[in-house]
């Protein structure tokens, strides 16, 4: 194991348009760390926090099907600081520390109702196996900051990268038949910005849903978005009362085909009763939508 000079080698800054009570929690709740935790494609299907000073940490993560990190890997550590609102510190680490360690400092400092976050990452020790990881550090840190910003902002923020040109991906998006193929919906019409397409959800379990969403903007190749009800699936509720979350569909050339980002915002708006649940059950749609619109293109070239 070689040895490394204790000195950040790593400090990022963000300004967090949130109060940094949120932005805190999402620190120190496992379901909230587990949504924003390691970079853009990567998930983290298990988190358990102790967090008081001394408390464990045990995270896995996980990459995209058919990448290296398809298989869960775990992640190990300890809070060294637990201050409430203002400062966060604690170790991560590879098998136990002996293949990697960072100590990772974070602070929380208000800005006008704002979160100015501080970020500053400490390699303890390290081995030349964890070489190529450590060069990808900033980046994994930056992507998943980015993550972290959205959920504090109370919206949903997905990435995939498509082996489809711009062109295809688009088709499957803004055609309404292709669309409901891979979506699990039947829509009666085309999309029309500034008109309500309607239909009924075909996913099994919830054919008993309608499709109402208002189309917002079709930029060719560029950008798709509507604005719908998230998780709205009581046919005792009179959803149109509330105020409609935003979808975006926003597309560009990627390395191997299309970068494809989903965003869902205005979640701060559903009401609190059962924003939470809209807000879970979405995210795992999303998640699961970007694998069907995958596997929608590759039989579907």
């Amino acid at each position: 194991m070689s040895s490394v000079k204790k000195k950040p080698a790593l400090v990022l800054k963000r300004l967090i348009a949130a109060p940094r009570e949120r932005v805190f929690k999402a620190w120190t709740d496992p379901v909230q760390f587990a949504y924003w935790w390691g970079p853009h494609t990567f998930t983290a299907p298990k988190v358990k926090l102790d967090v008081r000073p001394g408390g464990k940490i045990e995270v896995d993560m996980q990459g995209p099907k058919g990448s290296p990190w398809e298989k869960p890997y775990p992640m190990g550590g300890e809070f060294r600081e637990v201050s409430p609102y203002d400062r966060l510190v604690f170790t991560s680490n590879i098998g136990d520390g002996k293949v990697h360690e960072n100590l990772n400092e974070v602070d929380f400092k208000d800005v006008g109702g704002k979160t100015e976050l501080t970020l500053t990452v400490t390699v303890l020790r390290t081995t030349p196996e964890f070489a190529d990881s450590l060069k990808g550090m900033e980046q994994g840190w930056s992507e998943s900051l980015e993550k972290l910003e959205a959920l504090s902002q109370g919206r949903i923020e997905k990435h995939a990268h498509l082996a489809a040109p711009v062109s295809r991906v688009w088709k499957a998006l803004t055609d309404h038949r292709e669309f409901g193929a891979w979506l699990g919906v039947k829509l009666d019409e085309p999309f029309t910005v500034g008109r309500t397409s309607t239909g009924r959800i075909t996913h099994p379990g919830y054919e008993h849903v309608e499709w109402n969403a208002e189309g917002i903007a079709i930029e060719p190749q560029k950008r798709f978005a509507f604005a719908w009800h998230p998780y709205g699936i009581d046919p005792k509720v009179d959803y149109t009362k509330e105020t409609p979350t935003t979808v975006e569909f926003r597309l560009a050339k990627g390395p191997a085909g299309t970068h494809l980002i989903v965003i869902e915002s205005g979640f701060d708006e559903v009401p609190a009763a059962r924003r939470a649940e809209a807000f879970r059950m979405n995210d795992g749609g999303w998640t699961a939508q970007l694998d069907n619109i995958a596997a929608h293109l590759a039989k579907n070239p």
